[in-house]
């Protein structure tokens, strides 16, 4: 169901953490086509990372995660996405890790998974920029609005 009561042909899942997720098709009455989950993206801009593998400098918007260890978002699902981000200076990254979505993914379900670029993750020193959350809020905007 949207927001406004009507309901949608084509569901989108939102669901953070993992456990509304798993149950998410009993709440939701259906099986979503797609899933958007929101999680960090452990970057590797870092002076200690070697730069060839989930480089998503901290500062520079927001991260479509396209690959990760859990799951692949098909190109024309990611191609898409950065069309809807253009103007709100997407990245495409790859990453290792997973995220939530992918529960979805044996069901056939897209697993389309979104996040921000962080450093030094799971470390007293954490790193993040708060543009990047504030790209992240701007494209679930658009997501939620156009695609």
């Amino acid at each position: 169901m949207r927001v406004d009561g009507a309901m949608d042909p084509h569901p989108k899942g939102w669901a953070r953490p993992s456990t509304t997720l798993q149950r998410a098709p009993y709440v939701l009455g259906t099986t979503p086509r797609r899933v958007h989950v929101i999680d960090t993206f452990v970057s590797a801009d870092s002076p200690l990372e070697l730069p060839n593998f989930a480089v998503a400098p901290i500062g520079q918007g927001a991260v479509a995660r396209a690959l990760d260890n859990s799951s692949i978002t098909p190109p024309a699902y990611v191609d898409s996405l950065v069309q809807v981000a253009r103007a709100r200076k997407l990245q495409v990254g790859t990453t290792n890790g997973g995220n939530d979505g992918s529960v979805f993914t044996p069901y056939g379900v897209v697993d389309v998974a979104m996040g921000w670029p962080l450093r030094y993750s799971r470390s007293p020193a954490e790193v993040v920029d708060l543009r990047d959350v504030v790209s992240l809020a701007d494209m679930i905007q658009a997501v939620a609005e156009t695609w």
